[in-house]
């Protein structure tokens, strides 16, 4: 039922959920779905604010 271009997957499990993504476009595949996230996605998460550090 699902085929894949290539002949190498990256498989990646996240609790009970196993995923398959192509290793050629793997990348491709996570920038084509950063436009599925609605604007106010995780807009109430508690960040805190960003540390001021030495330069190395």
């Amino acid at each position: 039922e699902f085929r894949f271009k290539d002949d190498h997957v990256y498989v990646k499990k996240s609790g009970n959920v196993v995923m398959l993504i192509p290793a050629k476009d793997s990348w491709e595949s996570l920038l084509d779905s950063l436009d599925k996230f609605s604007d106010d996605f995780m807009t109430e998460r508690k960040q805190p604010k960003v540390q001021t550090r030495e330069t190395f």
